[in-house]
């Protein structure tokens, strides 16, 4: 009876989560059909979409004669910012699809699937790896607050509504941490498709490199256990990283021809120094310099602490010690290199780290756990932690939904409201439409200045300040 009750209560929560699941990939697609009427729009609202597309778009549609000269722009798409395995996924599953289903699509669609695909798909399936993995859905309303808590986090929100990597990141992140626990310090097979996730998410951003902490400590915690010996750990360490740096060489192709490695190589150079020291102008490190961010985008930083509470809360069960080590291990390693590190404050940094962070919060309900056995007994006490806790989460999740709405409608309605958009019309009613050539007018813009594609101008933009 008990576990037909049980099975009951997993059903329902399926059903509940999948219901949310469409209603929330639904509700985006208004918003992400929006800012790409053409590629000069585009570059309006999202410039890092603008400078991406072309790339997505050579290897789809590559200006090749021959086959072979098709198949080498396909893996040579020379956006080295980001790995190949984000360019791969955006062409297979987002542009492709629509190529298949409409013939020549236009920019507007290719974008629209591309935000749906590629940045709400993939959190979603991380946010149902999250929630699986606390509670294993046998408790109803614990399972679908917890899976509405991380989708409604205002940066889950924000980067729901642009084409970037950082959800594959942090669905990759979630898989490797999958994959450990499920292995539960037996190191067979779960144990290695956690180094091959590790890698994914090191190919995609480097974020994988992160694990550095987290898997010798596994290794070590399973030779304390006495579930391997020291020449077993020392084997398993070795095939972990060889495993993890296979998958990211092989699912980063174009690391073969020594010109795109040297490219790439220059990139992330460029792109390190940028991030230790600031862009253009010189930025500050350290906690306190991230903390005004944490709390515009994620939550306050009593709530983080209560989160880092809840992450301590979860090494007083059995069940869930392994993970709660890896997403603490975790947590510190990014986290901690973001936080001393990092001067360039991309608020979208954070995601791999708090979205598994928040996930440990239904711990709380044990929070027993947390003080004194004869403390946490005296009724006051429980009225008065209960209370904290309770207000608390009311306070933090309706101002993550009024964030994430402000988010969510700006979205909306970023063509009608731009004023770069107004401003053109004023400039192409009031001057462009009287100047008369016989050959197209060239026009400069900054990348945030629109002016549409038009054959009476030739359109040519710049980069900076």
């Amino acid at each position: 009876m008990k576990n037909s009750t049980g099975q009951s209560v997993k059903n329902h929560t399926l059903a509940a989560l999948a219901i949310v699941s469409v209603l929330y990939f639904l509700a985006f697609l208004s918003p992400n059909g929006q800012g790409a009427q053409d590629l000069n729009m585009l570059s309006v609202f999202e410039p890092d979409e603008f400078g991406q597309y072309p790339h997505a778009l050579k290897m789809i549609d590559p200006p090749a004669d021959t086959f072979m000269q098709s198949v080498y722009r396909f893996i040579q798409y020379e956006h080295y910012y980001y790995g190949y395995p984000f360019y791969l996924y955006s062409v297979l599953f987002a542009m492709l699809p629509a190529r298949l289903l409409f013939g020549a699509a236009s920019i507007s669609l290719d974008l629209l699937l591309l935000r749906q695909m590629v940045s709400v798909l993939p959190m979603l399936a991380g946010t149902w790896l999250l929630v699986y993995m606390q509670t294993k859905f046998q408790k109803f309303w614990s399972s679908v607050l917890l899976f509405l808590f991380l989708l409604f986090i205002p940066m889950v929100v924000e980067n729901n509504l642009w084409w970037h990597p950082e959800s594959l990141s942090v669905f990759f992140v979630v898989l490797t941490i999958y994959f450990l626990q499920k292995d539960d310090l037996s190191f067979g097979r779960n144990f290695y498709f956690a180094a091959i996730f590790c890698g994914l998410a090191a190919a995609v951003k480097l974020v994988g490199l992160f694990f550095v902490i987290a898997i010798p400590s596994v290794i070590l915690y399973g030779w304390r256990k006495g579930r391997i010996s020291i020449s077993g750990a020392m084997q398993t360490a070795v095939k972990f990283v060889l495993l993890m740096a296979v998958t990211f060489f092989i699912s980063n192709p174009f690391l073969a021809f020594k010109s795109e490695r040297d490219e790439a190589l220059r990139i992330q150079a460029n792109q390190s120094e940028a991030s230790a020291a600031g862009f253009v102008l010189a930025a500050g490190k350290g906690p306190l310099t991230w903390l005004p961010i944490l709390g515009r985008n994620y939550a306050s930083g009593s709530f983080l602490l209560l989160a880092g509470l809840a992450l301590l809360a979860g090494f007083a069960d059995r069940e869930k010690r392994l993970l709660s080590m890896v997403i603490l291990l975790w947590c510190l390693a990014f986290g901690g290199y973001l936080m001393f590190f990092v001067a360039l404050k991309h608020k979208y940094y954070f995601l791999p780290v708090v979205v598994p962070l928040f996930s440990v919060l239904p711990n709380l309900l044990n929070w027993k756990n947390l003080l004194p056995a004869n403390f946490a007994k005296n009724r006051y006490v429980k009225w008065g932690v209960c209370s904290i806790l309770l207000t608390a989460f009311f306070l933090q999740s309706v101002w993550a939904v009024g964030v994430s709405s402000k988010y969510y409608f700006a979205a909306l309605g970023r063509e009608a409201n731009s004023e770069s958009i107004r401003f053109f019309a004023v400039v192409e009613e009031d001057y462009l439409s009287k100047i008369v050539l016989d050959r197209p007018l060239m026009i400069l813009r900054h990348v945030h200045m629109y002016v549409p594609n038009d054959p009476r101008w030739d359109v040519r933009h710049r980069w900076g300040l």
